[in-house]
């Protein structure tokens, strides 16, 4: 499996953080809103579930949160899903993610659930920036042919396909070179044998390249000499 990663060591990138971080709390401080996240939840064999932020099927009043409880979906018991977006994003990272709860197939037969994560018109943050996508999963009782996988993109732009077979975690990095406003999609396949179980959590990020990052640290640290002096 390769791994890609960005690694920027030293305080001017920590310096960077923490002034982004301040600015990116403002931004959704003032921001609270319905996102146009949209949740699909697929089994095999079965009709999609379609749930929309604050729509019908969402027991979330918080914009940009989905939570979604249901006993059963088909051959699985899927107890609770929860999704999340920061939609516009902010200054240092647009992101949905994900996590669900006790999944289980409770079937006579091997089944494949898919849940889809969906936002779009995300403009932060601005240009040169990197895809991310990370996996979670803890797994018990798989069968040879079980697997959990994860497929994120923003845009056209796709990161690797994760693939777990045992409990663990993945992170996957590649460059994002679309300029303007864009779309972050997420998929989680899980394909489990009768009493095979799975937690999982998946994010997928939009976030500046290091360098860009720390640019944008030091312009503020700048600003705030000016005014100090």
């Amino acid at each position: 499996m390769c791994v890609k990663s960005y690694v920027v060591r030293g305080k001017v990138l920590r310096s960077a953080i923490t002034f982004a971080a301040a600015l990116a709390g403002l931004v959704v401080a003032s921001s609270a809103r319905a996102t146009s996240a949209i949740l699909t939840i697929t089994q095999t064999g079965a009709s999609p579930i379609t749930v929309l932020d604050n729509g019908p099927g969402d027991s979330s009043p918080a914009p940009g949160n989905i939570t979604w409880q249901q006993a059963g979906v088909g051959g699985f018991n899927l107890s609770f899903v929860n999704a999340v977006s920061n939609s516009p994003g902010d200054g240092i990272h647009g992101q949905i993610s994900q996590s669900e709860f006790d999944i289980r197939n409770t079937s006579a037969g091997p089944f494949t659930l898919t849940i889809t994560l969906t936002d779009t018109g995300f403009t932060n943050p601005a240009a040169d920036r990197v895809l991310s996508s990370d996996f979670t999963a803890t797994l018990q009782g798989l069968g040879a042919n079980d697997s959990v996988s994860l497929q994120s993109s923003a845009n056209s732009t796709l990161t690797p396909l994760q693939t777990l077979t045992v409990g663990g975690t993945d992170h996957q990095t590649v460059p994002f070179s679309d300029i303007g406003t864009y779309s972050l999609k997420s998929v989680t396949t899980v394909t489990l044998s009768p009493g095979a179980t799975a937690i999982l959590a998946a994010s997928t990020t939009v976030t500046p390249e290091p360098a860009s990052l720390a640019l944008v640290g030091l312009g503020g640290l700048g600003l705030l000499r000016r005014r100090r002096a």
